[in-house]
């Protein structure tokens, strides 16, 4: 049996954590019996000054490990704990107001027993839900989606991190996630992961990412900071695939408008 590793970041989230916790165990709880893959969830909190603590350790669970940052570090660090932590082969990611689906976890294992060993990440399609308006990821405008996909991330991320299934050594080989971004983190993660390992991609959405006008997502300021600091970071790289370099700069200049 494998063994995943499901990494929530949370901050202030005493009214949506124990709903989350309680969705999941009952989503292990109602695989087969025959099941493929056993788990590990880890809540990494990031300085809540809720009462997030008190819900997390009602659940008596030996497979929740609870741990909590005395000061606020952001999203990345909290994920960076979590990966330190875990003694699994593979790693997920999860955020609150996402929605796996319940097949989602061991159609991904089953996929990366018959894939090749240069494979180190599987993700998945996906709907993103905002204003009540449905949109399905990736854009069928995305022609390469798996194999080598180093280029193509270089114009831009697809690929949304909750799909994603990591190998863990991917993280031992190229690095930890660059708490230095104030958004991307997972894009910038993911070139430097497409540099080193082949992508599979499963054409079927296994997850529901809920957007609203208080996600991360949606500052602006934070996501011009983040594009500048990738831009710089692959410079030299976006300058040996001029339509990537030349699209980076283009929305660079936009957001200037």
């Amino acid at each position: 049996m494998e063994k995943v590793a499901i990494i929530i970041p949370a901050y202030n989230e005493e009214k949506r954590i124990e709903t989350t916790l309680k969705n999941y165990l009952s989503y292990f709880r109602n695989l087969k019996k025959d099941k493929i893959v056993d788990f590990e969830i880890i809540i990494v909190d990031d300085a809540s000054t809720d009462e997030t603590t008190k819900v997390v350790r009602k659940f008596e669970d030996k497979r929740i490990k609870y741990i909590r940052h005395k000061q606020k570090k952001g999203a990345p660090a909290a994920r960076n704990t979590g990966l330190r932590v875990s003694n699994s082969e593979y790693i997920a990611f999860l955020d609150d107001d996402d929605e796996w689906l319940p097949e989602k976890l061991e159609m991904q294992i089953t996929a990366f027993k018959a894939a090749q060993p240069n494979v180190g990440v599987i993700y998945t399609a996906f709907w993103r839900v905002q204003n009540s308006k449905k949109k399905f990821f990736p854009s069928s405008k995305i022609k390469h989606k798996q194999g080598d996909i180093y280029e193509q991330l270089l114009g831009g991320n697809f690929i949304g991190l909750p799909t994603v299934i990591v190998k863990k050594q991917c993280f031992e080989k190229v690095g930890l996630f660059d708490e230095c971004f104030p958004r991307l983190q997972d894009w910038e993660f993911l070139i430097r992961c497409a540099q080193q390992y082949q992508f599979m991609y499963i054409d079927k959405p296994l997850l529901t990412s809920y957007h609203t006008d208080k996600s991360i997502s949606s500052d602006q300021t934070a996501f011009l900071a983040a594009l500048e600091l990738i831009t710089g970071k692959y410079y030299d790289e976006f300058g040996k695939y001029k339509k990537s370099y030349l699209k980076h700069n283009l929305v660079l200049y936009q957001t200037h408008l």
